[in-house]
């Protein structure tokens, strides 16, 4: 399997567990509410601030195209092919950050939902794209 094919099905299958998981999360859980203990569990929060707040859907659409048309043409204009680690964090962090754009674009938010003590609220696509971004610097490494 070719290196873009690998960062396609990652990316698709990332975006499909995020909205997935976000779906899940705004029908069954309370805004607010801790489901778990000592700050550790879920907690549903519609983030509309977030790192992108301030930009529109379209922008972050427009942003989100262009980072994935450098990674398939870094990917594509190789000499030799990178190694799994390396495409399939590509994946990961592309599915992620589409997973947010998505967000913002249906929902005008992104739903986070993971409480892990003293870290920020976050979710799925967030855990993504930082596990996407180490697993591609290991791969280079």
């Amino acid at each position: 399997m070719t290196a873009v094919l690998v960062v396609t099905a990652v990316a698709a299958l990332t975006v499909v567990a995020d909205l997935g998981t976000k779906r899940v999360v705004a029908a069954r859980l309370v805004e607010g509410r801790l489901y778990g203990a000592a700050g550790w569990g879920l907690r549903r929060a519609d983030n509309r601030r977030g790192s992108v707040a301030s930009v529109s859907p379209r922008l972050a659409l427009a942003a989100w195209t262009v980072s994935a048309g450098c990674v398939v043409s870094i990917l594509a204009t190789r000499t030799s092919p990178p190694s799994p680690l390396v495409s399939a964090g590509f994946g990961l962090a592309l599915g992620g950050a589409a997973g947010n754009v998505a967000g913002r674009f249906t929902r005008g938010a992104v739903i986070d939902f993971v409480a892990a003590g003293p870290w920020p609220l976050f979710n799925l696509a967030d855990g993504a794209m930082v596990a996407g971004a180490l697993l591609a610097l290991a791969g280079v490494l």
